[in-house]
């Protein structure tokens, strides 16, 4: 066999770390780096991921039918779905199908995406043929390249936030709220151009995830104030409290009653 030149050993190496996940970050905490949409190809399956891509970033806009509040997803699933401990789409992807409590069944990822539309969107699930749940599954699937299926990675989801030795509380969560979120948000959680609302009937339901305390707390923690994050873990823990303790659409689940239930 003959002995390869140097540039094709170079060729196959880049090859070979080109099959290789992408990670990036500091310390013991590497990240996924997902492809660009620059790389995506100039086909069906191409134009597919973009639609996602456009939905995540203007749900509203692009898949409207099904939403019924002011979010679009990227409200959540920051940098379009990629940013690292705001429940990025590149470490969901792999572990579906899983277990859910929440409805006591089997999920896979394009149910999770249905019941986003339900409660973090106040809107109506897809159907499971629907062109929009298509394309967000498939841009899930482009960011996840080179991703282990079945395995937990760092930046999965939210932080989960330690004990603190104190309850949560919605009176001194006032007080971060005003002197950290109310300049972006608004004093009334309105929102306000690009910045999503964090109470009032334009904002996520009772059903949803954010609705949890602790689920609020991590995400605040670990992004807000968005770019540059600096609450200590009480601080984080007061303002989701206070926030969820405001008015807000009905978990689905509940009917008429759910408007009567904190």
């Amino acid at each position: 066999m003959p002995i390869p030149r140097r540039r094709g050993c170079r060729a196959a190496l880049l090859a070979l770390l080109a099959l290789l996940p992408a990670v990036a970050g500091a310390g013991s905490a590497q990240y996924h780096v997902p492809p660009s949409l620059d790389a995506l190809p100039a086909d069906k399956f191409g134009g597919l991921v973009r639609l996602g891509y456009a939905i995540v970033s203007d749900t509203p806009k692009y898949a409207g039918r099904y939403v019924g509040n002011g979010l679009s997803c990227r409200n959540c699933h920051l940098d379009y779905g990629q940013k690292p401990n705001a429940a990025p789409f590149w470490a969901a992807w792999g572990v579906y199908p899983s277990w859910r409590a929440k409805n006591n069944r089997v999920n896979s990822f394009e149910l999770r995406v249905q019941e986003c539309f339900r409660y973090a969107l106040n809107g109506t699930p897809p159907a499971p043929a629907a062109l929009e749940l298509q394309a967000i599954s498939a841009y899930a699937y482009w960011l996840a390249q080179g991703v282990p299926v079945g395995q937990e990675l760092p930046g999965r989801g939210f932080p989960v936030i330690p004990k603190t030795g104190q309850d949560p509380s919605p009176d001194r969560g006032k007080q971060v709220y005003g002197r950290a979120c109310a300049s972006c948000h608004g004093t009334a959680g309105e929102g306000r151009d690009a910045v999503p609302p964090v109470w009032g009937l334009r904002s996520f339901n009772k059903g949803a995830g954010m609705h949890n305390v602790q689920t609020a707390a991590g995400f605040i923690k670990a992004n807000m104030p968005l770019g540059a994050p600096a609450l200590a873990d009480q601080d984080a823990l007061d303002v989701a409290a206070y926030i969820n303790a405001q008015v807000r659409p009905a978990d689905p689940r509940k009917g008429w009653l759910g408007f009567f239930e904190p």
